[in-house]
């Protein structure tokens, strides 16, 4: 009976091995097939030529619902030069409210307080950043509403089910000694709006929440005259069920032949899934000039190493390892015990 069940097990535990083994493979492979099928995502933007050039981005996060009086805000650029001047004014009358020198990484960090007597309306902050050229960066960190009862909100309602995040904007500096370039129209911008593709990433974790997404889209406005776009990035799982979303975000106004950098990274945590698909959908005006224009939808799949899978897998090929090991020296130490 013993030897039947020895028997039995072996058999099973050799399938259970190859079929988790064969999984494994699978998740291996994934990472670097999406890699392959990225360079399928259709971008009618421009290419713009690469440059050196480090574009300072700037985040916030404001404190949605508190009082004026107690407001604090955490601020952060990144891609400034080293040992540079950062200045960080409330506006739309500029007061100072921060300034400092950038670290050797470039990064400047500080807690602030808004003014107290700031009006009801709307409001910016804005960081002002020294380049090594001896000019100056004005780069908006976030518009905000002061409402008539002396709280903080968003300039712009977010959507229901919304999970949250933090937006920024930066422009895509052109290459130095050339001209803008003059992209040919298509369908989707009805020749006055381009739209690249989506890149996203998410660190990998033992962490059954996961971490969050870092998402990206680029846009260029190649009309004669500026305007605003508004943009709502979204992350869904392999079940295509939304996990993170971020409430619509409307850019500053976009200039001629501009090419903006749009970032974005999600409150909420993805997961274990594995497999996800980055969602950006860009909403332009709905004319500009004699162009009628509709939303622009922008998908990417991209992997992230599901480790906790990966380790719960790994630890049941072990234990499946070890009992088939105890099966086969059973007989052996039942001889040994017998004699």
């Amino acid at each position: 009976m013993k030897a039947s069940l020895r028997q039995i097990f072996t058999v099973i535990s050799d399938y259970l091995i190859i079929a988790l083994l064969a999984l494994a493979m699978v998740l291996a492979s994934i990472n670097p097939l999406l890699a392959i099928a990225s360079d399928d995502v259709p971008i009618s933007v421009e290419v713009i030529a690469p440059t050196a050039t480090i574009v300072p981005t700037v985040k916030a996060n404001l404190p949605v619902g508190a009082s004026l009086q107690d407001a604090k805000v955490d601020i952060e650029v990144t891609g400034a030069d080293p040992f540079s001047l950062v200045q960080v004014f409330a506006q739309s009358t500029p007061v100072l409210i921060a300034q400092g020198f950038a670290n050797a990484q470039g990064v400047f960090r500080a807690r602030v307080t808004l003014p107290n007597n700031l009006e009801a309306g709307d409001h910016s902050m804005v960081a002002k950043i020294q380049l090594a050229d001896g000019t100056t960066k004005e780069l908006t960190l976030v518009k905000f509403t002061v409402t008539a009862d002396g709280l903080i909100a968003p300039r712009k309602k977010k959507s229901g089910g919304s999970s949250g995040g933090t937006v920024t904007e930066s422009p895509v500096p052109k290459p130095s000694g050339s001209s803008s370039p003059t992209p040919s129209p298509a369908p989707d911008g009805a020749g006055v709006l381009f739209v690249g593709g989506v890149e996203a990433t998410s660190e990998s974790t033992l962490n059954p929440l996961g971490e969050p997404a870092r998402l990206s889209i680029t846009v260029q406005n190649v009309y004669k005259s500026p305007y605003s776009v508004k943009v709502k990035f979204q992350v869904l799982s392999a079940l295509s069920t939304v996990v993170a979303e971020i409430p619509e975000f409307t850019t500053s106004k976009i200039g001629k032949d501009e090419t903006r950098l749009i970032s974005a990274q999600t409150a909420s945590k993805l997961g274990q899934w594995g497999l996800y698909t980055a969602r950006v959908t860009v909403t332009p005006p709905t004319k500009i000039g004699s162009a009628t224009l509709k939303p622009i939808i922008r998908e990417s799949l991209f992997f992230v190493w599901p480790l906790l899978t990966l380790a719960v897998i790994l630890a049941f090929v072990l234990i499946v390892l070890l009992l088939r090991m105890y099966l086969l020296l059973w007989p052996v130490i039942e001889e040994e015990e017998a004699e």
